[in-house]
Formats: C-alpha cells, sequence, structure tokens
C-alpha cells in the first residue's frame, strides 16, 4: 500500500500551494501547430535541440474547447518540442462540495492494488530517464507536471504493465474546483512504454470511486484534436466523478 502519511491533508495542501504558486491548471494554450501523429506516454525522452528555448512553446489541440476549464491534454518533451500524447479524460468535480483533493486522493490511495508512485531514481520517476506527462497551465503559460501518481499493477512481466492514473489540481477563477485525471494502460517495459488503452483505464479509476460512494458519470469531451488522433488514441473512456 501507498505511504499513507504522503496523503494527509496537511502534506497534500501544502503542495498544493507551492504548484498553485506557480499557476495552477487552466485552459490549454491556443493557437499553435497541429498535434503530431505520435501520441501516448513515453518513458524516456529526447534530448532537447541544441540551442533550443528551454521551454518551448508546445503544440496545441487544433481547435481547443474555449469554455474548458480543465485540462485536454498531455504533453511530452521528445526532442525540443512539447507533443500532444494523452486525453485528460477523468474530471473530478468539487464544486460547492465539502471534498477537497486529499479526498480525492485519499479514494485511490485505498483502493485494491493502488500505489502512489514517488521519485526514487534521479530527477524523474519511476526511472531517471522517466518524465511524467504535463498540463499546460494558462495562468504561467507554461506547462505543470502532475502532483500525485498512481499504479495498479496488471501484467508487471507482460506488455500491459498496469493501470497508470495521473492528477492535477484543477482552479477557476483563482478558486479549487476540482481535480483533472489522466487514466490509462502502460504498454511496453518499465524502460520505454507508451500510455494506450484509454477507456479501460478510466473505467478502472471509476470503479475505485464507484465503490468509495462516488458518483460516476459518462461524459464526452471535446479534446479539439483532429480525427486522426481521436482513432489513433481509441475510446477515451471519459468519465465525471463526484463525492458522494
Amino acid at each position: 500500500m501507498a505511504d499513507r502519511s504522503l496523503c494527509t491533508r496537511r502534506r497534500l495542501l501544502g503542495g498544493l500551494g507551492a504548484v498553485g504558486t506557480a499557476g495552477v491548471i487552466g485552459h490549454v494554450a491556443p493557437g499553435g501547430s497541429p498535434a503530431p501523429d505520435r501520441a501516448g506516454e513515453a518513458a524516456s525522452t529526447s534530448e532537447r535541440a541544441a540551442g533550443g528555448p528551454d521551454r518551448p512553446t508546445p503544440a496545441v489541440v487544433t481547435d481547443r474547447d474555449a469554455g474548458t476549464t480543465y485540462p485536454l491534454v498531455t504533453y511530452n518533451d521528445r526532442t525540443g518540442e512539447y507533443d500532444v500524447t494523452m486525453p485528460v479524460n477523468v474530471r473530478f468535480d468539487l464544486t460547492g462540495s465539502a471534498y477537497d483533493p486529499s479526498d480525492v486522493l485519499d479514494a485511490v490511495g485505498i483502493g485494491d492494488g493502488w500505489t502512489q508512485v514517488v521519485a526514487a531514481v534521479g530527477e524523474h520517476w519511476p526511472t531517471k530517464d522517466a518524465k511524467p506527462p504535463e498540463v499546460w497551465s494558462g495562468g504561467t503559460s507554461g506547462l505543470v507536471p502532475p502532483v500525485r501518481n498512481y499504479r495498479k499493477p496488471i501484467d508487471p512481466l507482460g506488455p500491459r504493465l498496469c493501470h497508470h492514473l495521473y492528477l492535477w489540481p484543477v482552479r477557476s477563477g483563482g478558486e479549487l474546483v476540482g481535480v483533472a485525471g489522466q487514466a490509462h494502460v502502460d504498454v511496453g517495459t518499465v524502460a520505454d512504454h507508451v500510455g494506450g488503452g484509454f477507456d479501460e483505464a478510466a473505467g478502472a479509476v471509476a470503479s475505485v470511486y464507484s465503490a468509495a460512494g462516488w458518483r460516476v458519470v459518462d461524459a464526452d469531451f471535446d479534446y479539439g484534436v483532429s480525427p486522426g488522433r481521436l482513432d489513433f488514441w481509441g475510446p477515451t473512456g471519459d468519465r465525471w466523478l463526484r463525492p458522494p
């Protein structure tokens, strides 16, 4: 099981304060170039292009929903440019409730088989060359990493490693309104894998919260990406999750 001390309300809110100072998640950046053909979470990243900017402008969705508070897609740095990788397919709606992100973490933290992944080697996790996907922060015009990272093994010795969930706090007008989740199946090896199976993974996440009494509502998020990318992703398994 995950170290429960890492999921206490005091520790979490302290971490959220640090993220908030940098500008928590807002809208996906407007404009930019169309998304590349490749999608998925990469466990190893390419070196930045020589002489390139330290924080390059990400390639963004082609037709974003301007009214969306939650992030729509994740990005990875592969060749000195930030590429669209995965759909942000799970939304925890905390608006008007007494719940906060610590409650979101508590539910998955005690879910059967789910454990928190903590950086143990190098700057990123799970290996020194790995880097988690990031989402765009409209407040800072930059990319931000997830605040939590959970996995549930499927077949660690096979090509389908685990269900994987990343979480980011979401603010609107300075107020915390929810948590964004990206759920996928790790496919490949620990050292070199991609994210897929979004519908399956979102369903696995939803089952954890349903068992904890949360309300699960099927959704159809408009990611603003090309039809070709949607075909490549396959069913994204979009879910709204709301507290009991």
